[in-house]
């Protein structure tokens, strides 16, 4: 177990979902602001309260919008992987990575 980076107040661009480069069009970004996660993994808003720990995140129950829209699989994935307990993977003060028993997200700080 590492020491994660204090999220609070930080917003992040998601460049890859389960090794899988995200579209380059697109809004493909996380948020982290006062106890509250902000998502968007190419189509719908997804927010959830969050708490962090010293090495991880557990975010509580999701909220979405419900907008269909044609590629929906990094949608799928994305919010599988925030519905779990993640692990907070710092690579450098501005990637990291959240992994759970859903897969992985990587990001790159905006």
């Amino acid at each position: 177990m590492g020491f994660a980076p204090p999220l609070d107040r930080t917003r992040w661009q998601v460049i890859a979902i389960n090794g899988r480069p995200v579209p380059p069009n697109g809004d493909y970004s996380m948020e982290f602001d006062n106890g509250r996660l902000s998502a968007r993994f190419g189509c719908n808003s997804i927010g959830a309260a969050y708490t962090q720990t010293q090495s991880g995140i557990d975010a509580g129950p999701a909220t979405s919008t419900r907008m269909a829209c044609g590629d929906m699989s990094w949608e799928t994935q994305g919010s599988a992987v925030i519905g779990k307990p993640m692990q907070v993977n710092a690579l450098t003060p501005s990637r990291i990575t959240l992994t759970s028993s859903g897969g992985a997200i990587e990001l790159v700080r905006r």
